[in-house]
């Protein structure tokens, strides 16, 4: 669970989708009034009709989920006061499920809504009260292991929100019960974004991944489990990239090829790379082109639909098919003015990947991007790019001439200075080409 406030229509949003069957592209266009949004609660906390099979019926499993959308709405708009007040009506309500179902062990699935609660409840203490949750959440009757465990999630999550990375390895030192279902949450997220190595160690350390996957977490559906996956990891990687925290990436990069968990990385890979990308950071780039997250097919079919790159499109392109059916994804302003600005770097880079036998037409586009990058007259991009391009051995001997040729553009223009370097970055590559041989 995130500590950042939430607007309500996505607190709104997601409690639509845990208590109806309305589509995910459904979801977003609902924005139902306060009001709306209150009756929603009323109908699932305080439903009258009797659960026909309590113990395992989706509508059970939605409402067992649902405490945590709940609790984010109270957390967002209330104080402590309003809390100790919601707390009590879980409990009441855990009771009254709990009397309801004649399939289970009322005090059993009590216990799993009121562990679920005080999951929430720890966190929310520890943000108000400093952190110190083995005694400020005592009252509230958990076990100090219990606790322990929770302030693994939550409490790791909400220190690290704060900059408190000390605060939080100690919290992780101090649990002596590891719940693996908590390797869902913020702590793994937080610990990449704020770029503490020792942290993300100890995560993946503690925290059995694999087995987390399989488990049964609340009885969460396969597809919810899978947000959880991917707002964990995958987020916490993503967050590390556009940070430059080099050390947090190759961590996480060699957790995920030593223990071959892909994490569907065709489709994050992509974006990754392009974060990488646009952050400049070279070894990142390098780091991610290495793992062969994202494969040079794949690469160009994002770069096709997001560009409209037409080259792609042409009878010089190997890969028009089948690669030519493009996904349907939407995409944001913010990423499409990424992917337009950083066009001709990232044109060069997918030169540097290894897992693609396309060199033929990869190397000319390297040249491609070098003339993009003269056209837009961006000395930074220019620059980049020629540096890539010497570094990585993408313009070899074989596309000297045809980089020379881009000499008479910016001659022409009068532009002595991107000659010079252009010059300066040929003879670069043809000592390296020497020196190879």
């Amino acid at each position: 669970m995130s500590l950042i406030p939430l607007p309500l229509e996505i607190l709104t949003a997601c409690f639509y989708y845990l208590i109806s069957d309305v589509g995910l592209e459904e979801i977003w266009n609902i924005r139902p009034t306060s009001k709306q949004f209150a009756q929603a609660i009323d109908y699932v906390v305080f439903a009258s009709q009797p659960l026909k099979s309590f113990g395992r019926s989706e509508r059970t499993e939605r409402i067992l989920r649902m405490n945590k959308v709940l609790y984010m709405s109270f957390r967002v708009n209330n104080p402590l006061d309003s809390l100790t007040i919601y707390y009590d009506q879980v409990r009441r309500t855990a009771r009254t499920l709990a009397r309801m179902s004649k399939q289970i062990n009322p005090e059993e699935d009590e216990r799993k809504l009121y562990k679920e609660f005080t999951w929430s409840f720890c966190e929310r203490l520890a943000e108000l009260k400093g952190f110190d949750v083995f005694e400020e959440a005592s009252w509230a009757r958990p076990t100090p292991a219990t606790v322990a465990a929770l302030s693994q999630d939550e409490t790791v999550a909400a220190a690290l929100t704060l900059s408190k990375p000390d605060v939080a390895t100690r919290l992780l030192e101090a649990a002596s019960v590891v719940y693996e279902g908590l390797i869902f949450g913020n702590p793994l997220t937080g610990a990449a974004s704020h770029g503490c190595p020792v942290l993300v160690k100890t995560l993946l350390e503690k925290m059995d991944f694999t087995s987390c996957f399989k488990s049964d977490w609340f009885g969460m559906s396969e597809e919810m489990m899978e947000f959880k996956q991917r707002s964990g990891f995958v987020g916490g990687l993503g967050l590390a990239i556009k940070a430059g925290h080099v050390e947090v990436v190759q961590i996480l990069t060699k957790w995920l090829k030593d223990c071959e968990v892909t994490f569907q990385t065709r489709n994050y890979g992509f974006f990754w790379l392009l974060d990488a990308v646009a952050t400049r950071n070279e070894t990142i780039v390098k780091e991610l082109l290495a793992m062969k997250f994202c494969p040079r097919a794949s690469f160009l079919r994002g770069l096709q639909f997001c560009c409209s790159i037409e080259y792609f499109n042409s009878q010089e392109s190997t890969l028009k098919d089948p690669y030519a059916r493009l996904p349907e994804i939407q995409v944001s302003p913010e990423r499409i003015a990424i992917w337009n600005r950083y066009e001709a770097i990232i044109r060069c880079v997918i030169g540097l990947s290894e897992n693609s036998p396309s060199d033929e037409l990869l190397r000319p586009l390297g040249c491609r991007a070098l003339e993009d990058a003269l056209k837009g007259e961006h000395d930074e991009d220019i620059d980049f790019v020629l540096k890539l391009g010497v570094e990585t051995g993408l313009w070899d001997v074989s596309s000297a001439e045809m980089l020379r040729g881009l000499l008479h553009s910016p001659l022409e223009d009068g532009n002595q200075s991107v000659a010079k370097r252009l010059n300066q970055a040929l003879q670069d590559a043809d000592s390296q080409a020497k020196g190879g041989a």
